[in-house]
């Protein structure tokens, strides 16, 4: 289970900075905020699929058109929450609508 990100868990994170430094830190403490762990894939692109970073729905639309069917994954959620499959059939404004009204 992932922990939840909030104010709490960024500020207890930000204590490690002042963590001896005999002490072993497998990860560090700066890549939690430097990194998405959704994002990261993007500078690998040969080994990942065609990508959409986007909010506006536009360019979503036109990216759907595109592709003919997308995934659309939120940044800031796991565990599969929020994912929905678009195709270029369905009635995307509306669609993005209530999905942006969701997440």
């Amino acid at each position: 289970m992932d922990p939840s990100f909030d104010t709490h868990y960024l500020q207890l994170s930000q204590l490690l900075d002042f963590v001896s430094k005999d002490v072993v830190q497998i990860d560090e403490v700066a890549a939690l905020g430097n990194f998405n762990e959704k994002s990261l894939p993007l500078h690998c692109p040969r080994y990942t699929p065609k990508t959409l970073v986007s909010n506006n729905t536009q360019k979503i639309i036109e990216f759907v058109h595109q592709h003919k069917q997308v995934l659309l994954k939120p940044l800031n959620d796991c565990s599969g929450r929020g994912i929905v499959k678009l195709a270029a059939t369905d009635k995307l404004t509306l669609r993005l609508k209530e999905y942006f009204e969701q997440t």
